[in-house]
């Protein structure tokens, strides 16, 4: 069966990190549109990966014709009609958005595809829901490997909580939390990497919040695994880098007890609340912490060789 993903990588994922590992899948091919010539470094790289792909899509179109399953790994952004594909060879595609944000047209699209690869369980439910053939497949991560960097503005006397990245984020719990904690908890110290400018600046003003610009990956995994804790608030979750990146070091995440997460996340060996009540109060009792090698065995469930073999499942269902 021959296999070609169609695709990106996002620019601020670790290498490690980010759903374009779903293209090492064994004897497969890969056309990445920020390769389209003359376009694609300078047009599909700027603003982090924002760009409007209709030739590379035209040209996946094209290269199409020579497979039995064509993989659009990142069809919010980059799934033609399927209309225009032959009719032998199999779409799938991977959605990663929140649905309810669709349009009529994306949907349509959806509803042509061979299958549909949601990446929640409720989002499964919801995308069945449009008519959609939707299933739910985890998105896979593995365990990163790095070379260790002591991290300089970590204390060992801090009770230190990892907060990374900004999309679907809860911004008003997480200032929430570090505006009580500076009182409640001058112990506690923030790690905030990968926000927006406006975040940043706000951090800044705040004496519990460490605000880092770019790090290397070896930086930012260092940073991660000598944290104490995790802190993910979410709006809305399917898979998240983060915590699939801090499951396989062992650390433990402090999540929102919403779908999505429930669908990664360790019940056992994470911490879970379902109100600022909650929060505030598990905050106000958190102690020092270390690697949980339990965590790391409940993580491995999702790397990679694990996912390959559920999509090879799904490719020859959808022959």
């Amino acid at each position: 069966m021959k296999i070609l993903f169609v695709g990106y990588k996002y620019l601020h994922h670790s290498k490690y990190g980010g759903y374009d590992w779903i293209s090492k899948y064994p004897e497969s091919d890969y056309f990445d549109i920020r390769t389209v010539p003359f376009l694609g470094p300078r047009w599909l790289e700027k603003r982090g990966g924002r760009f409007v792909p209709a030739i590379a899509t035209a040209l996946s179109i094209v290269l199409s014709r020579k497979y039995d399953v064509v993989h659009f790994f990142y069809a919010d952004r980059c799934l033609p009609n399927p209309h225009f594909i032959r009719r032998k060879t199999k779409v799938i595609a991977t959605t990663h958005l929140r649905s309810s944000d669709y349009s009529k047209k994306y949907i349509s699209k959806l509803k042509r595809c061979d299958a549909v690869i949601a990446l929640s369980s409720e989002e499964e439910r919801k995308l069945q829901g449009f008519g959609i053939h939707a299933v739910f497949l985890p998105h896979g991560f593995s365990i990163p490997q790095f070379t260790y960097k002591k991290p300089k503005d970590l204390s060992g006397k801090k009770v230190n909580i990892f907060f990374s990245g900004s999309n679907y984020r809860d911004e008003q719990t997480f200032f929430y939390i570090a505006a009580q904690m500076h009182s409640r908890r001058p112990d506690i110290m923030f790690h905030a990497v990968g926000q927006c400018l406006v975040w940043k600046k706000r951090m800044s003003s705040m004496e519990n919040i460490t605000v880092y610009s770019f790090l290397s990956d070896d930086d930012y995994y260092s940073l991660l695994s000598e944290c104490d804790y995790n802190f993910l608030p979410l709006t809305f979750a399917t898979a998240n880098n983060a915590l699939l990146e801090a499951q396989a070091l062992g650390i433990t995440s402090i999540l929102p007890k919403i779908s999505g997460i429930e669908d990664y996340a360790s019940e056992k060996c994470n911490l879970f609340y379902e109100s600022a009540e909650v929060l505030c109060s598990l905050f106000a009792n958190l102690k020092k912490n270390t690697s949980n090698n339990e965590l790391i065995g409940f993580a491995r469930q999702f790397e990679w060789k694990n996912i390959y073999e559920k999509l090879r499942l799904l490719y020859e269902d959808a022959k």
